[in-house]
């Protein structure tokens, strides 16, 4: 509801942006922690509680198992020209019970999300391509350990993982 009124406190703070309009099959978003106003493409999100670190719930959400969820559950996204991600619809993403969960899991998929933010801030900057293209393969191979870890936290079978690496290809 755009008419409601805003605290201004979603503005400030460690938050995860996350990109309305969907590119490709994948959700793009990121961590701030600098005090920012977005426009409505923009989705902030806040955590919760301060007891997890939000990068691991970044990780989850630009998984490839998070956008074949949207997908499967958006039907704005079967719109061609500019699909976009439904707040709604992100809002019943399941997300797996924290007690259940591996400190170390945790801990690996934080780690994975601050080389990504540093390799993506790399290739930003980077003008040489046999650069670009190196840094992109160290990219794809994070978000592929990323992915692997967020499989087995929803403990997915190989059939499953095959049905949604298809999709997203």
């Amino acid at each position: 509801n755009l008419a409601a009124p805003r605290d201004y406190r979603i503005y400030q703070g460690e938050r995860i942006l996350l990109q309305r309009i969907v590119s490709k099959n994948k959700i793009d978003a990121t961590f701030i922690n600098v005090e920012k106003i977005c426009t409505t493409d923009v989705i902030t999100l806040l955590p919760k509680s301060k007891e997890v670190n939000i990068k691991f719930f970044l990780g989850i959400i630009c998984s490839k198992l998070c956008a074949f969820y949207i997908k499967s559950k958006n039907v704005n996204l079967d719109r061609v020209a500019f699909p976009k991600i439904n707040t709604n619809t992100l809002n019943t993403f399941p997300v797996p019970k924290l007690s259940t969960i591996k400190q170390n899991t945790q801990a690996s998929i934080v780690k994975y999300v601050d080389n990504l933010l540093k390799l993506n801030k790399q290739l930003q900057t980077t003008k040489l391509e046999t650069q670009r293209q190196q840094i992109q393969r160290t990219i794809d191979h994070t978000e592929k350990k990323i992915d692997e870890l967020v499989y087995g936290l929803y403990g997915l079978t190989k059939k499953e993982i095959q049905i949604i690496e298809r999709a997203s290809n």
